[in-house]
């Protein structure tokens, strides 16, 4: 059907006062549409934004109260199951003896959650308390009755800690229960608690909103350690200082938002559920956000609206006589337009009658299926490839019974048997009485697209394929750098074997010798012999001991595993040290983190040896290079800054020529004419910091160069 726009221009024309009032009309009803579709977007859209934040506080408080849970979890296990006499002290009741060793984890726990650790409660089989961490004092009585995490796990002999909110007798509290055991032996349970309400307020304290945790009516009456408000003959506050939920006339618990005005203001309350053990719901936490704002703003734009409509119609009033021509033209033009840019789009559309198949297509859908006039509805499934036109059909039949056309992709061959992929949207036009009278397709070709698709997963397979072949040589590269590296430290391993050697092959030698004087002179009996193989037996077994050590040194780690990083220096300290004082090098370690024997981290033990070998055996030969004949050290100085320790080896070999600082750490880089491969220093960098998650740096102090080496202290690989 065309619109013949002349023609409706002459009509105007001839019925001003008539045209006048359809447009003004027309204004007022479109206004008023537009005004109630922007409401209604606007409220969806605010409704969607509450949703996604109700979703996120939840999220939220779960996550946090899952972390800690996982947290304590782990600190328990390396403060107390991982230490046998903590744990023997419980087993053998001393009562006072494991409070002494408990308290320091205690106390911890209440400096990291600000004093809301609420309980840290061990407990015998039977439920049986023995030790309460925040009431020694009082013990032997039982929960059993009123604690089901405690009284299920006591049954079932569980290892799996338990988690989950609950009322006790004294605060409502996030509990984690982790059952002990000994050699396979149930013993008991370590119970913590806590305080939920507190807590809850501080994951929030940055969010702008009010918070208060709700129980059922008859478990919070129980609960004596908090003022308690009752609001229904359900639900009451528990430990609710804030006015706003004092003044909530109904606590509707079990809707997850509401809408609440108090004060003048505008709130939104969401209730989020807090469950127990059993996955029930043990009490809510109520969360109220001001959006009092975002209303006012919803109102200030239908005012908006509504003047911008009145002063549109007051326009159209003014102005409405003074030039029909031109909009008609413009009319014109913007058909055009639309006619052009369909064209380039390479988008139609064909209309087809359901009750009688005659079809009505535009001119652009005929270019696309390069058809010289309009075809027919079944002409036009004839040109459908077999499959896509079964799924062409199936979708109409779909859309007659629940009003929906699904978008689908689909080919078509056209007359010179050139296949075209177009996306096909419909949609059903209705009749008066409801019933579907029409079927509109819009028709986009997309053919030069699906091209380009095909050519670029055709290019990022390949790219891939080039990507993983680079790697793999990149990999065998540096698995043969570390090799070689890995044999560079052997060698200078055996050296440092030799110096150990050298002494205790002596002492054997004089045994051997003074064996033979003796047994000239007619001293040689039992005892002396007994005495010089005994003596003998000593050295030699010292130096089986130093190839245990190297033996430690050369194998080579399978995977990354926890390792006490202080007790790796100090064997590299230990099978260096007699090497270096033959150079009159003194090897020093120093440990200034307090109150710490052992720092574990994770990584490869071996490899992390190498790396401090090297570092250790570049300073020294930059301290023989510079021929220093006083102050000849080398420093091992251990920090710890938080969960990372630091490494400091300083030397006194004069320092890094600063030209070429920046470039040690590089592959092959090295200033050493005769046996410098130039690995050493880049391969230490890439296990730091690949395999370890770690760094290493390099700068010039007084005298000499420091080596920095940051790891994190791990406690899960």
């Amino acid at each position: 059907m065309r619109i013949n726009i002349k023609k409706i221009a002459m009509i105007f024309r001839k019925n001003k006062t008539n045209t006048l009032l359809i447009t003004s009309f027309g204004i007022i009803v479109a206004s008023f549409v537009f005004i109630v579709l922007h409401y209604f977007t606007v409220k969806s859209a605010l409704e969607e934004q509450l949703q996604n934040n109700f979703t996120n506080f939840q999220n939220r408080v779960y996550s946090y109260f899952e972390e800690e849970a996982k947290n304590i979890s782990i600190l328990t296990d390396h403060a107390i199951l991982q230490k046998p006499e903590i744990i023997q002290e419980f087993v053998s009741s001393n009562r006072d003896s494991l409070y002494k060793k408990t308290l320091p984890l205690y106390e911890s726990l209440q400096e990291k959650y600000h004093k809301n650790l609420a309980v840290m409660h061990f407990y015998k089989p039977e439920v049986q308390s023995f030790l309460r961490m925040h009431k020694p004092e009082k013990y032997g009585d039982t929960t059993k009755d009123h604690r089901p995490m405690l009284s299920y796990i006591d049954s079932t002999k569980t290892k799996v800690a338990q988690t989950g909110f609950e009322a006790g007798l004294f605060s409502f509290s996030y509990r984690v229960e982790v059952p002990l055991f000994l050699k396979e032996n149930y013993i008991g349970i370590l119970d913590y608690g806590l305080e939920a309400n507190e807590l809850i307020n501080a994951i929030f304290k940055d969010s702008s909103v009010f918070i208060a945790v709700a129980l059922k009516k008859a478990k919070a009456e129980a609960v004596k350690y908090h003022e308690i408000q009752a609001k229904n003959d359900e639900f009451v506050l528990y430990s609710s200082t804030n006015e706003l939920f004092k003044n909530v006339k109904t606590l509707d618990c079990e809707s997850k938002m509401r809408y609440f005005d108090y004060d003048g203001k505008n709130y939104v309350i969401y209730s989020i559920p807090l469950k127990d053990f059993y996955s029930n719901t043990a009490a809510y936490c109520l969360v109220a956000k001001d959006i009092t704002s975002i209303n006012n703003e919803l109102k200030r734009d239908i005012y908006i609206f509504i003047f911008l409509a009145l002063l549109v119609l007051a326009i159209n009033i003014v102005f409405f006589n003074k030039s029909y021509t031109p909009m008609i033209d413009s009319l014109l033009r913007q058909k055009k337009l639309l006619s052009r840019a369909q064209s380039l789009a390479k988008l139609g559309y064909f209309e087809v009658d359901l009750s009688t198949l005659a079809v009505e297509c535009s001119s652009e859908f005929c270019a696309i299926i390069h058809a010289k006039r309009p075809l027919g509805f079944d002409e036009i499934k004839e040109r459908f490839v077999a499959e896509d036109l079964e799924k062409f059909e199936k979708n109409i039949e779909e859309a007659l019974k629940s009003g929906y056309f699904e978008e689908i992709k689909c080919a078509i061959l056209n007359p010179d048997n050139k296949k075209r992929i177009l996306r096909v949207q419909g949609e059903l036009r209705y009749d008066k009485k409801g019933a579907p009278d029409k079927l509109m397709c819009v028709v986009l070709d997309i053919s030069e697209t699906e091209c380009l698709i095909q050519e670029l997963k055709e290019l990022s397979q390949e790219l891939e394929a080039r990507v993983e072949k680079e790697i793999e040589i990149r990999r065998k590269q540096e698995m043969a750098l570390m090799e070689q590296s890995r044999l560079a430290s052997m060698g200078e391993l055996i050296q440092s074997i030799s110096h150990h050697w050298r002494q205790p092959l002596a002492a054997v030698s004089l045994i051997v010798q003074d064996i033979e004087e003796a047994y000239e002179y007619g001293e040689l009996d039992k005892e002396y012999i007994s005495t010089s193989v005994a003596s003998a037996h000593l050295i030699l077994e010292k130096m089986s001991k130093t190839i245990d050590h190297f033996r430690e040194f050369v194998k080579k780690d399978q995977e990354r595993e926890y390792f006490d990083v202080i007790k790796a220096i100090e064997e590299v300290v230990r099978l260096q040290k007699d090497s270096l004082s033959q150079d009159e090098i003194h090897l020093l370690l120093e440990n200034k983190i307090d109150g710490v024997e052992k720092a574990f981290v994770v990584g490869y033990p071996s490899e992390f040896k190498q790396v401090l070998l090297n570092i250790i055996q570049n300073a020294k030969e930059a301290i023989l290079i510079n021929k220093l004949l006083s102050d000849r050290k080398i420093e091992i100085v251990l920090t710890k800054s938080e969960n990372k320790i630091s490494i400091a080896i300083k030397d006194s070999g004069g320092g890094i020529d600063e030209s070429y600082i920046d470039k040690i750490f590089d592959p092959y880089f090295t200033k050493k004419k005769d046996n410098g491969t130039g690995i050493g220093l880049y391969m230490a960098k890439t296990l730091l910091e690949k395999h370890m998650h770690g760094s290493i740096s390099a700068q010039n102090v007084e005298k000499g160069a420091i080596f920095t080496i940051l790891l994190d202290m791990e406690t899960t690989i």
